[in-house]
């Protein structure tokens, strides 16, 4: 071809370049990495007393994944490889471990028992307590009564307001003849039973309110050993000249004082002590 002008050019073709081929991809031993990163768990649980059986179930795992990463075609052999020798280290620090742990556990135990025979020897047999005497019955009870002579009061309501004194004692262990002498048309007493006279001393100590013999005599009466009461006489008797009734000792204030005799019927066939009782108070006579 000539251009216009008559000039001829000459163009040059310029090939083009050829594309370069892309990197080739690495394969990748997924089941390599796995077993590797199982194996170094197990590692460490291994080494760890309180976890041993973590790392015992972990170990065998990364031990057989290992061995099949190892065998896989086409794939880096490095990851499988590794996985087995860890697992397999891992197992041995792992029995190691669990070694020493039970022999130390032998030990404490041995020292243990050592320690508890040599305590049981040494130790002294405790001396054994005396054994706590039974407290005392109360005072004035049955089983633990006052004294002969002993001078009772009497409260007015309360403790602070003393009303009276009494004192109680024997006048005539065996009053029967005494009775009877005193006046004719006394009655004995009853079969199998004999008087007892007793004297009640009574000694007001209240200035304000005189004390009745009648009333504070009421409630007394006389008792057995066993507990067993014994009323005052019920049938009309005449007193022995000094004598004394309930009845006929007047009111007394503070400081005055008054006996009054009291019959009793006891049976013959008591030979017992005999007491005074009164408000769940005995006084021997």
């Amino acid at each position: 071809m000539r251009p216009v002008g008559g000039i001829a050019t000459a163009t040059d073709s310029v090939p083009a370049a050829p594309l370069s081929p892309a990197p080739e991809e690495k394969p990748r031993n997924v089941l390599g990495i796995v077993a590797l990163a199982i194996s170094a768990v197990g590692f460490i649980f291994a080494c760890i007393p309180g976890a041993l059986i973590i790392g015992w179930i972990l170990l065998p795992i990364g031990f057989i994944l290992g061995i099949v990463a190892l065998f896989m075609k086409d794939k880096p052999k490095w990851q499988g490889l590794t996985a087995i020798i860890v697992s397999v280290v891992g197992t041995i620090v792992g029995v190691a471990v669990f070694i020493a742990l039970a022999a130390g556990a032998v030990n404490d135990a041995i020292d243990d028992t050592k320690t508890d025979v040599g305590n049981s020897v040494e130790e002294e047999p405790a001396e054994e307590e005396p054994a706590e005497e039974p407290a005392a019955p109360e005072a004035g009870s049955l089983e633990n009564p006052h004294p002969k002579g002993y001078v009772a009061s009497i409260f007015q309501g309360d403790e602070d307001n003393t009303l009276a004194e009494v004192s109680v004692a024997i006048k005539s262990a065996d009053a029967d003849a005494v009775i009877a002498q005193a006046n004719q048309f006394n009655d004995p007493a009853q079969e199998g039973y004999h008087y007892v006279a007793v004297d009640y001393t009574i000694t007001g100590a209240n200035k304000t309110e005189p004390a009745s013999a009648s009333m504070l005599l009421y409630d007394w009466t006389l008792a057995q050993e066993d507990g067993t009461l014994i009323a005052e006489n019920s049938s009309m008797v005449v007193l022995p000249d000094g004598w004394n009734q309930t009845y006929d000792l007047n009111d007394l204030y503070e400081g005055q004082t008054g006996v009054a005799t009291v019959i009793y019927q006891v049976p013959d066939s008591y030979t017992g002590t005999l007491y005074a009782t009164a408000y769940g108070s005995y006084i021997t006579l």
